[in-house]
């Protein structure tokens, strides 16, 4: 009975949502007062049945019911409850019901905190915001539903994915989620995006690179799944190197990254050891850095291209 009641829940979540995708948005655009004052009444009632179809979902991974097929899929009567709570966004359905949830979450969020802000505004944000839920929720419904029923029920699950037992999925895909949608939120309701390709988000001096295998920070291979990390460039900006090293010197590069590697040694984390390159003028470099600090980091270089040059002649014999 409780998963009919969550796919009962996630249908009249639609249909909430389509109201407030589409009616709130068509009385900004015509000035209609009424239409407007709809967005959040209906914002509030999206968010209360997405909620409760979360609940049934986890209500039914807690109390083992593997009459739902994909509780049977992703969980086990042996599983400790910490973990049976987070098999919930264990797998595709889950997840995207999660999404869902943080989405109505930060929707409530906003007609929770903008009252200070024109009505025709947030009628604006909490449509778009429910366009995005419509999608999620037509997702959910016609190709992905949670509370399939599994006729004959299993008498046990398959259990969860050996590598998301993990206590750090219990909180992390909640935070990273709750991060992405609240991204969104804030951009709408700004009327911007936060990720706009071609605008200049840093300085010119300064690249910043993810690299879980580099020795100088904290080396992890693997993150918390067991899928192994690569190299990703966060942020390159246009590389411009003018002086004597020339453009595009590897030996100037090391030289100006082991120069933030220093600099981070007085860093009240500098127990990371954040792999942090730096490019760009080197005369810009030295009018941001004191002078005592630059001289330690190319004592610092010269001693590492020392002991490389030394490693080099070893091999070489």
């Amino acid at each position: 009975m409780i998963p009919e009641i969550g796919h009962f829940a996630l249908i009249v979540a639609l249909m909430l949502a389509i109201i407030q995708g589409t009616l709130p948005i068509y009385g900004a655009a015509r000035g209609n007062a009424v239409l407007m004052g709809m967005a959040r009444p209906v914002a509030v009632g999206h968010f209360v049945f997405v909620a409760t179809a979360f609940g049934c979902l986890a209500y039914a991974f807690i109390t083992n019911d593997f009459s739902v097929l994909y509780v049977a899929e992703h969980s086990n009567s042996h599983l400790p409850l910490h973990f049976r709570f987070a098999a919930v966004w264990g797998g595709h359905e889950g997840s995207l019901l999660l999404w869902t949830f943080l989405l109505t979450v930060w929707t409530l969020a906003v007609t929770q905190f903008s009252k200070h802000l024109p009505q025709e505004m947030v009628a604006r944000v909490l449509s778009v915001m429910g366009m995005i839920s419509i999608g999620f929720l037509l997702f959910m419904l016609l190709t992905s539903n949670p509370f399939e029923r599994l006729l004959p029920a299993a008498m046990d699950g398959r259990d969860l994915n050996p590598l998301l037992q993990d206590p750090g999925m219990v909180s992390h895909p909640p935070m990273l989620y709750m991060g992405y949608v609240g991204f969104s939120a804030l951009a709408v309701q700004e009327g911007r995006s936060f990720f706009e390709p071609g605008r200049k988000v840093g300085s010119d001096l300064v690249s910043i690179i993810d690299d879980g295998g580099d020795p100088a920070g904290l080396p992890m291979a693997f993150d918390y799944e067991g899928l192994r990390k690569r190299r990703v460039p966060l942020l390159e900006p246009v590389r411009e190197r003018v002086g004597p090293a020339g453009v595009g010197d590897p030996e100037a590069d090391d030289r100006d990254r082991r120069l933030v590697l220093v600099l981070l040694e007085e860093h009240p984390l500098q127990h990371l050891r954040l792999p942090v390159a730096v490019v760009g003028s080197e005369a810009a470099l030295r009018a941001q850095i004191p002078e005592d600090r630059v001289r330690l980091a190319e004592r610092a270089s010269v001693v590492e291209h020392e002991r490389r040059d030394a490693q080099r002649r070893v091999e070489a014999a």
